[in-house]
Formats: structure tokens, C-alpha cells, sequence
């Protein structure tokens, strides 16, 4: 069966840079067999500048606002192709891009689910560099077949969605977006997927990365980023991936998710936060786990004088290393 991919990209009050994104899509060398447009509850207008703009070149779907993950499911749900390429409404695809990974599909084995590709970064002052040097991953320009994904997902998240093809079938039987995340969801996708297939990539560039001051301002990442709700999804990644695969490495980096989830909820004002602070003993009792519970115990001071500590500390010893999430914000 001939391999068919979709388009998908998920809009909320994006009407200036919407257009762009669309018009990357449409300028393909290798044209994508469908364009869905989620539009997730947007109030500018967007709809109906798109409508104009493109007619029956693309497929919109509106819905309420229900946040970034819901609208992917459902453009997933919407799609026909065989494989999904998604593309954020800030971002641009560049023209090659589905040529490249087309062709590249022709090669890949059966148990491959998700294909990525590099990401060119760009702020106010024009590109920056590509992100796969900016975090020195030394990726072939030949096809790699990657057998074990974590790595390259954690801290960096190097597989990003609007550089990917991602099989649909595999997507669905995961449940994907299920949760409704509005940040993280791309790492727990990867993670529920690295547990069904192998991953590859190449390393050439596929998309521009969008990073100008008011794109940032607006964006969903910067919005949700350290919410509960990016914990949640780091947290149940995580735990599929132990839980799976084992890996007593990555059971400190539970308990400090755990641990910045209860101070996000704190923050929100959100009810059971003793109760996810059991979590951090789901895999073994320490000193530092039984310190913050203590500190959770006391309220807002306790977690106050505890992200202090932690923030000298890792002044200290962190002080001139690229911050891992300062482009998923």
C-alpha cells in the first residue's frame, strides 16, 4: 500500500502567522495528499481569513477550545493519510520537507513509526543555528535507524512534532492526545510510541522554528510550560518508559518531576497535593524525597524556601549550560 500523508495543523487565534504556515504546506515540492486545519475555538478571525485565502485547498474543522492536544486528535481522527505531518500555526515547513521524508519512507522498515528530521531556529534576528547542533547531536545525513529513542527525547526533545512523520495507525492505537495536554504531549506521544516501533531520522533540515519575541509571548509552550499539566506529561512518560523498559537512572528524574508538580499545583491552587507528593516514594524512599514532603507539609513557605535551595544550587552547578527547555517554551 502506497504510503498517503496528511497534513495537520492546530490553530488558536494565530491569524497573523496562519497564513504562513499554510502557504509552506501548499509551496511542497512533493505535495501532501490532504491540509486539515483544527481551529480550536479561535476568536480573530482566523477561520474565516483562511477560508478566503485558500478555499477547497484546505479542510477546516472548528471546534470549541479545548487545547492543543484535543485539536491534534482531532485532526488525527479527521485524517485519511497513512501518516501524519503536523505543523504548528507558528512554524513553517521548508519546501523540501515531504519530498525528503517521502522518499525516505520508501526505505524505512515496517516497525519504524515515527520519522524526524532538524529544526532551523529563528528569533528576531533571523536564523540562529539548527537544533540539532545547538544541543551537539551528531546525526548522519544517511537515513538512522534509531533503535532506542529516550535519549534523544530527554532532556533535549529532538523528535519534534512539526519535523516528524508519524504513522497514524500506531497513533490511534495508543490513544494519542487522549489526555487533553496543552503542554509535554509530545514527549509522552514519543515515549508511548517508542514502546510500539523504532524511531528514525535524518539529519537534514526540515522546518523553521519560530522564535521571535511575539510569537514566544503568545506561544502555547511558553503559556503551559512548568504547569501541572507539563509534569503530568513528563511524569507519565516517564513511567511507561521504567515501568517498560526499566532504566533505575531515570527514577531520581521521577521524583523531581513529582517534585515540580506538587509546587506547579501549589501554585494553581489545585486540591491533592499531598496526595501526588506520595508519588515521589513510587519506587524507592530518599532522604531528599522525605525533606520536600516535609516542606509540602508546611504550605508556601516550606515550598518556597525549597525551590530557593534548588535554584542556588543549580546556579552553581549549571551556570553556563544551555537551558534544555529554553526552545519548548
Amino acid at each position: 500500500m502506497p504510503n498517503t500523508i496528511s497534513a495537520v495543523i492546530v490553530t488558536y487565534n494565530r491569524k497573523d502567522v496562519l497564513c504562513q504556515a499554510i502557504e509552506s504546506v501548499l509551496s511542497q515540492t512533493k505535495p501532501v495528499n490532504e491540509i486539515i486545519v483544527v481551529d480550536d475555538g479561535s476568536t480573530d478571525g482566523s477561520e474565516a481569513i483562511i477560508r478566503k485565502a485558500f478555499g477547497s485547498a484546505i479542510r477546516i474543522i472548528r471546534q470549541p477550545n479545548r487545547g492543543v492536544g484535543y485539536a491534534r486528535r482531532t485532526g488525527i481522527d479527521a485524517a485519511n493519510g497513512s501518516w501524519i505531518a503536523f505543523l504548528d500555526s507558528d512554524d513553517k515547513w521548508n519546501p523540501k520537507k515531504i519530498e525528503l521524508q517521502s522518499d525516505a519512507l520508501c526505505g524505512l522498515p515496517e516497525d519504524v513509526v515515527w520519522l524526524f528530521g532538524n529544526a532551523g531556529l529563528i528569533n528576531d534576528n533571523g536564523f540562529v543555528s539548527d537544533f540539532f547542533s545547538l544541543y551537539d547531536l551528531a546525526m548522519p545525513r544517511d537515513l538512522t535507524i534509531i533503535e532506542d529513542i529516550f535519549p534523544l527525547c530527554f532532556p533535549h526533545f529532538f523528535p519534534m512534532l512539526p519535523g516528524s512523520l508519524i504513522k497514524k495507525d500506531v497513533m490511534k492505537q495508543v490513544n494519542a492526545f487522549c489526555e487533553g495536554l496543552r503542554c509535554g504531549e509530545d514527549f509522552l506521544l514519543a515515549m508511548q510510541l517508542g514502546l510500539r516501533g523504532k524511531f528514525a531520522a535524518t539529519s537534514e533540515t526540515v522546518f523553521l522554528m519560530n522564535r521571535t519575541g511575539n510569537v514566544i509571548e503568545a506561544s502555547t509552550e511558553r503559556r503551559f510550560s512548568q504547569t501541572s499539566e507539563f509534569y503530568r506529561a513528563y511524569l507519565e512518560g516517564l513511567r511507561l518508559w521504567i515501568e517498560t523498559k526499566g532504566g533505575s537512572q531515570l527514577i531520581r528524574h521521577y521524583e523531581d518531576f513529582t517534585r515540580g508538580l506538587c509546587i506547579a499545583m501549589l501554585k494553581e491552587g489545585k486540591d491533592g497535593v499531598l496526595r501526588s507528593c506520595l508519588d515521589q516514594f513510587r519506587y524507592r524512599v530518599t532522604t531528599k524525597s522525605s525533606v520536600f514532603s516535609l516542606c509540602v507539609l508546611t504550605g508556601a513557605p516550606g515550598t518556597r524556601a525549597w525551590q530557593i535551595a534548588r535554584g542556588l544550587k543549580a546556579k552553581l552547578m549549571r551556570e553556563n549550560e544551555p537551558d534544555p527547555w529554553e526552545f519548548r517554551r
